[in-house]
């Protein structure tokens, strides 16, 4: 049995010659190749924990070196969470883009952090962080009997819970930003709209059917966090036996991406 989220995370490069440093609407029109999440993962660098007997130069080196060669520009992208999030005004002419369609769930990256060695240095909060949780699938690996202090049997199922996302930081109270400000703060507080497309009525169904959407990030140390731990224990109300993979990139989160089915971006939207 297996158990997948409504979405789908892939990464896509784009042309090395634009920079990330560039405002998020130079993006717009430009042509994106998607890849697999766990391809791109893979293929960051690996930096391996200060040795004992290693200096601390040396360490620095390994870091600064890695930073030299994983400097490209890449999107993040998944199918919409929740097409409710994207609405077309037919008066105006134009899709509504609301915040929720980039953030559907918390990574609870804390939790993970905790688990390595990176848990000091990254410094995730229990409360809020800048995070994007991108794909969640289950998949079962058997059942066995357990049984309670009160001798109460029942069949558990054991599953294994494939989990990535995004990591920024966490949210920084003392420049303003909030428990509600998320990814993009500049957002309308009332209607949640970070941004519109026009498309005109005859072709917006179409249009919407099709929509992608993407985090352009700047991949930063210590670039991918991977731990494995345990879910909460198994109850008669709830008999599952969880192990959960997490894979986690660290990144600099700059903008917001909508595209179309052929991977062109539409619209492009800062998160700060």
């Amino acid at each position: 049995m297996r158990i997948t989220a409504s979405f789908v995370a892939v990464l896509a490069l784009i042309n090395p010659s634009i920079s990330i440093a560039q405002d998020c609407s130079s993006y717009l029109g430009q042509v994106i190749s998607p890849m697999q999440f766990e391809q791109a993962a893979n293929s960051m660098p690996k930096i391996e924990p200060k040795g004992e007997f290693e200096t601390s130069a040396d360490y620095n080196a390994r870091i600064s070196a890695a930073s030299n060669t994983s400097s490209q520009t890449i999107f993040i992208s998944k199918s919409p969470g929740n097409q409710d999030y994207i609405q077309y005004d037919a008066d105006n002419q134009r899709f509504a883009i609301m915040s929720q369609a980039f953030t559907f769930w918390n990574l609870y990256a804390w939790e993970v952090f905790s688990g390595t060695p990176y848990g000091t240095i990254l410094n995730a909060s229990t409360f809020t962080n800048i995070e994007v949780g991108l794909e969640e699938e289950d998949t079962a690996k058997g059942t066995y009997v357990a049984t309670n202090s009160f001798g109460s049997r029942t069949v558990v199922t054991k599953i294994d819970r494939q989990i990535s996302g995004i990591f920024e930081r966490p949210t920084d109270y003392s420049k303003g930003e909030t428990l509600f400000s998320g990814l993009f703060p500049n957002a309308d507080q009332n209607t949640h709209i970070v941004g519109h497309i026009s498309i005109p009525p005859e072709l917006a169904r179409d249009a919407k059917a099709g929509f992608r959407l993407a985090f352009g990030i700047t991949p930063r140390f210590p670039y991918v966090v991977r731990n494995t731990s345990k879910g909460s224990e198994p109850t008669i109300d709830n008999p599952t036996d969880v192990t959960k993979h997490t894979t986690i990139i660290i990144a600099d989160i700059k903008c917001g991406i909508v595209m179309d089915r052929t991977n062109k971006v539409l619209g492009s939207y800062p998160t700060r």
